[in-house]
């Protein structure tokens, strides 16, 4: 999903003037890696899931600090809350300001009835 104009103009201002640091930038850059893989954008173990071993991450407070202080530059928000495909939990999802929501998720299907008369 590509990402609106004003968030790539903000992230590009603060990255040339290094205000980012690098796993900031990261976290940045999965949050979309994530949303493509998965459809969702991602809760913050979500994230650290999918960036552990790639990026060497050794637990979640490796990533969720950095979600916070994204967060605080303006660079990144909260579109909704969900239950965590890791933890089982409700927990909030994140995605670079502006950018589109995730799709709802589809209607349970109806019950399927094994008691029958005839």
């Amino acid at each position: 999903m590509p990402v609106e104009q004003n968030s790539r103009d903000a992230y590009r201002l603060l990255e040339a003037y290094g205000t980012l640091g690098r796993l900031q930038r990261l976290v940045l850059e999965w949050l979309g890696i994530v949303r493509d893989r998965t459809g969702d954008w991602p809760t913050g173990y979500e994230l650290f899931k999918q960036m552990e071993i790639p990026c060497h991450l050794r637990d979640l407070n490796s990533v969720r600090p950095q979600l916070t202080a994204l967060k605080a530059l303006g660079l990144v928000e909260n579109p909704g809350r969900r239950k965590c495909r890791e933890s089982g939990f409700l927990a909030w999802t994140w995605c670079p300001t502006g950018a589109e929501p995730s799709p709802p998720p589809p209607p349970p299907a109806p019950p399927i009835l094994t008691n029958k008369l005839f």
